[in-house]
């Protein structure tokens, strides 16, 4: 028998990885074409933008009431936008209660807008209402300008290993698993490169951190992945004795080789993180809120085969505050040379 002051790992390394605690999250990607009819403001590439739109053309395209009073709607547990944008969870322990999407605009080589919207949990269900809002969204035109789009195509994003992308009905359910996402762990012969190019911001104490504390990056990941779990999906709070588990193995991690302040042009891609302050303009509080964070890429040198699928976690459903507007992005790029 152990001693009474040593403490045993309860669970092994291989069973702390996130498709094992959250295995039966169900998660869907949706991906928008969609073409502009003129040239856009550096806006229309903010989550915040198609975030807004979305929840405005489905208030209006569902709402059966005059006047909108989500708070004590009779039809609020039936209904997509209360479950998407008004819903707050009471569960104990869940903090910086998550919403059940992540909305991420990206632009192509043709000036082509690709709009990423991961649905998670029973908010899956609502993906007839969501493609239906960005359809009407594109037809009446978005933003001050009223740009309107053409809607080229929605497809689905299918896991590692599934065929490249198929059309939204043939895809049972419209989602897969978490576990499916995820796949298994990676080797990597040499450094990986992350790049974090929408706003990373975690709050730690009350203030945001404008420098990269690994173990807590991947502790807040955990986190975002719990509330998820709990609020959207079939999931249990993990436990405190599994959450003393994932922060010891957290704080051994070695620091990713970091350079502060971008590099010049005519470095061979070094690795920079710094600060970008970006502001919003929020209509519900009427003024401009600030989502600014750390954007920049990272270089691990050897990367720990268990973190391969946290990263990939956090690749497909953001780390931090402002997550579910697309901040928080998480890029891996696999084997680089530097």
């Amino acid at each position: 028998m152990s001693p009474p002051d040593q403490v045993e790992s309860i669970v092994s390394l291989s069973d702390l990885r996130p498709q094992f605690l959250f295995s039966d999250l169900s998660v869907c990607k949706l991906n928008f074409h969609l073409r502009p009819e003129k040239t856009l403001p550096p806006y229309f590439y903010f989550g915040s933008t198609w975030r807004g739109v979305l929840g405005w053309e489905m208030m209006k395209l569902i709402c059966p009431f005059t006047k909108h009073q989500c708070a004590t709607c009779c039809i609020q547990s039936n209904c997509p936008y209360f479950g998407l944008f008004e819903h707050q969870t009471s569960l104990p322990g869940v903090q910086d209660a998550p919403r059940g999407y992540v909305v991420y605009p990206c632009r192509d080589d043709e000036g082509v807008i690709q709009l990423n919207i991961t649905l998670v949990g029973h908010c899956v269900n609502y993906l007839p209402v969501v493609i239906e809002s960005v359809s009407r969204a594109a037809k009446r035109g978005i933003g001050r300008e009223k740009i309107r789009f053409t809607l080229c195509d929605v497809r689905t994003d299918t896991p590692p290993g599934y065929d490249l992308k198929q059309a939204v009905q043939d895809l049972p359910q419209g989602s897969l698993p978490l576990s499916e996402w995820l796949g298994k762990e990676q080797d990597f012969a040499g450094p990986v490169r992350i790049s974090l190019p929408t706003p990373l911001r975690l709050r730690r104490q009350g203030r945001y951190l404008d420098r990269l504390e690994w173990p807590f990056f991947f502790q807040s990941l955990a986190r975002r992945l719990e509330g998820l779990d709990c609020v959207f999906g079939q999931g249990e709070p993990v436990g405190s004795a599994i959450w003393k588990e994932l922060a010891d193995h957290f704080s051994r991690l070695s620091p990713p080789t970091i350079m502060q302040g971008r590099p010049d042009e005519s470095a061979n891609r070094a690795t920079w993180l710094e600060w970008k302050d970006l502001k919003r303009f929020s209509n519900r509080q009427k003024k401009k809120v600030p989502m600014g964070g750390l954007v920049g890429e990272i270089v691990i040198q050897d990367l720990d085969p268990w973190l391969y699928t946290w990263l990939r976690a956090a690749e497909l459903l953001h780390v931090g505050k402002g997550a579910g507007m697309g901040l928080g992005r998480v890029e891996v790029s696999g084997v680089v040379h530097v």
